[in-house]
Formats: C-alpha cells, structure tokens, sequence
C-alpha cells in the first residue's frame, strides 16, 4: 500500500510503501514496478523486489527488507501483520 496520491511519482520522487500481511502463515512474493508513465519497461526498465514472512524465535511473523529499494518507494518497508 502507498499513500493516495493522483499520479505516478515525479522523476525521483519516492513513496513510503506498507506491506500489509493476512493470516498466520509464512509467505514470500516478488513486487514488480515501473515508471508508470513511458514505455520503458520494454527496455528492462523495472525493478523486481523479492519479500518474504518468516517466523522468527519465538514464532512471531516478521517481514524481510530488500536490500535496495524497489523502484519509486523508499527503502525502509513499514509491515503491518493484521491477524497477529
């Protein structure tokens, strides 16, 4: 999730992004994202982020943080278990 907002992000412009999780099950997922504007994808312009939830010692769930940060967010991801 990322704040409402009208249009894609001005070049450079970053967004907080939430990652919200349902359930009490590990998972893991890939997000896609572009520009949102050109073409440029069909050039390979776009980035893929892997994320995962684990269960950490004591069981609890706990979301991954990429290495670098997905295309147009910023680097620090806010999770948010709903069903903990």
């Amino acid at each position: 999730m990322v704040p409402i907002h009208r249009q894609a992000p001005k070049s450079g412009q970053k967004w907080p992004l939430e990652m919200r999780h349902y359930g009490k099950s590990t998972g893991e997922f890939t997000l896609y994202d572009d520009d949102g504007k050109s073409f440029d994808y069909e050039k390979g312009v776009f980035s893929l982020t892997h994320f995962s939830v684990q269960k950490d010692a004591q069981g609890r769930l706990a979301g991954s943080q990429p290495s670098q940060a997905p295309m147009g967010y910023l680097k620090d991801v806010n999770w948010v278990f709903m069903t903990q």
